[in-house]
């Protein structure tokens, strides 16, 4: 529900995708490819309540603008939308009842667009009143728990693993550095394994020192600076370690797992730029009904 391109509106429009609207001229531009193509194109237009990221802002001449886009050829204004700062429930207050006097002069007008909505996942959580028409669910889809989701009731599990696997292992002395800079020294003799993945593929460096990985179900420390393609991590207290033995670099579940949210806190973001940050150059290996469905290679297909 966000910005789309100009030379990808065409792409989209043919394949019949959703768009948001949120200026008179992007909304003639749809119209305009619309009518080309012969196809109506349901848009949602998007309201900026204080967020001042996307959307047409409060103002004595928006009720004009919307009602020019409602009213353009080919298209089918199915929805209009916010989106809550969630600074606290005061601010959010004000931007759910601006939206509602928005909504409420668009109909005192017999604009009457059908589908309203305010929510992401964490506005579901703490506002079961804001719901409206739709929700918009970001982390609930990978099975996180949006901060403050208490209700052990919702059966929530994480969907999202990130593995790798041991490309290589070796024994270290005392003293020895480990990677760029020798940011890491061993203080004694060590094993160490050599992980084909780096912050390419969004193992992120702020991970460098400071992260674990499992392997046969025990923690194992990320020891040097993360590389664009490989990082090392300490084996000594695993045993029986082989090359190619699977690694859990996040995600999971159980006691098996590698916790999103503390990943986050150890690179000082939140758990969706971890995920996000995940590169097309890992495969995408899809389980369903606990088997396996499809693999997406984006490298090689």
């Amino acid at each position: 529900m966000g910005y789309t391109a100009d030379e990808y509106l065409s792409v989209a429009v043919e394949n019949r995708i959703t768009l948001t609207i949120f200026s008179i001229s992007q909304g003639e531009k749809i119209s305009n490819i619309s009518s080309g193509l012969n196809v109506i194109s349901k848009v949602h237009i998007k309201i900026d309540t204080g967020f001042n990221r996307l959307g047409l802002k409060w103002s004595e001449d928006l009720k004009q603008i919307i009602q020019t886009i409602y009213s353009m050829k080919n298209l089918h204004v199915e929805g209009i939308f916010t989106h809550l700062a969630l600074v606290n429930r005061v601010e959010d207050e004000k931007q759910y009842w601006l939206f509602q006097k928005v909504i409420k002069e668009l109909e005192e007008e017999s604009i009457n667009i059908p589908v309203k909505h305010v929510c992401d996942s964490i506005g579901m959580v703490r506002y079961p009143e804001y719901h409206m028409d739709m929700i918009r669910l970001g982390a609930f889809l990978y099975g996180m728990r949006p901060t403050g989701f208490r209700d052990e009731a919702v059966d929530l599990r994480v969907a999202l693993t990130f593995k790798t696997k041991v490309a290589h292992i070796k024994s270290i002395e005392k003293g020895e550095g480990v990677g760029y800079d020798f940011s890491f020294i061993a203080e004694k003799k060590s094993k160490i394994a050599t992980l084909p993945v780096g912050y390419a593929d969004g193992y992120m460096r702020c991970l460098s020192n400071n992260g674990e990985v499992r392997i046969k179900g025990e923690k194992a420390e990320v020891i040097g600076k993360i590389c664009m393609d490989q990082t090392m991590t300490d084996l000594t207290h695993i045993e029986d370690v082989n090359v190619g033995d699977e690694v859990i670099l996040l995600g999971g579940n159980g006691e098996d797992s590698i916790e999103i949210m503390e990943v986050a806190e150890k690179c000082n973001t939140n758990r969706n730029e971890i995920l996000s940050v995940i590169s097309r150059r890992v495969p995408r290996v899809y389980i369903k009904d606990g088997t396996l469905s499809h693999t997406v290679d984006y490298v090689l297909d």
